[in-house]
């Protein structure tokens, strides 16, 4: 009998982390995500969600930086290895664990949303449903900010490929994309199936 994988369910994203599957993590920030906080041209220091957290690497970057940080994760194992990361920190992120298809329930606002290897983490017929999710916590005039990764892959399982056509029809439903970068600073394995994308909420 065929094991029946549910991307859906907490536990699939704990044993990749426990099995030591979780080849998603960099174990460092994302060298984009990098840049443009250093470049401090496309992201405030305000409030900052960052969505599929993981194990805390951005998020811990991002504090350091002096903004006010959240991170989300579906994994109870990534949310913890997160905090024990950030202990001690002076401006010590927010973890929460919750399923991002709840966030249109959580009350939660931010002005600054950012993703990156969570699209391609859930299957592409969910993409409306999650980004409905994201327009509720996102403020107006807020920016939602997404690496999209990958863009050249294939795959029954994830990471899903994302389809860049696709998903700017989905997304300028909601916001008006501000700025768009091809070429950009990915770890070389990623080097060119990833892309950067920037969106307002007017």
């Amino acid at each position: 009998m065929n094991n029946i994988i549910n991307t859906n369910s907490p536990s699939y994203w704990d044993d990749r982390y426990t099995n030591k599957t979780d080849e998603w993590s960099l174990n460092n920030p994302n060298p984009v995500f990098v840049q443009l906080l250093e470049d401090e041209k496309f992201i405030p220091k305000n409030n900052l969600l960052i969505l599929g957290s993981a194990l805390g690497h951005d998020s811990k970057f991002a504090a350091q930086k002096g903004l006010k940080v959240t991170g989300v994760d579906f994994s109870e194992y990534a949310i913890a290895k997160s905090r024990e990361l950030c202990q001690g920190m002076d401006n010590l992120p927010n973890f929460l664990c919750m399923d991002l298809f709840q966030l249109k329930d959580s009350k939660l606002e931010f002005s600054v949303i950012y993703e990156y290897t969570t699209i391609c983490s859930f299957s592409p017929n969910r993409l409306e449903e999650f980004l409905l999710n994201v327009d509720t916590v996102l403020v107006k005039g807020g920016l939602f900010i997404t690496v999209l990764f990958p863009l050249n892959e294939v795959s029954i399982n994830p990471p899903y490929q994302v389809d860049l056509q696709t998903f700017n029809d989905s997304a300028k439903k909601y916001w008006k994309l501000k700025y768009y970068q091809k070429s950009v600073n990915s770890v070389k394995p990623r080097k060119n199936n990833e892309v950067l994308l920037i969106y307002s909420k007017v």
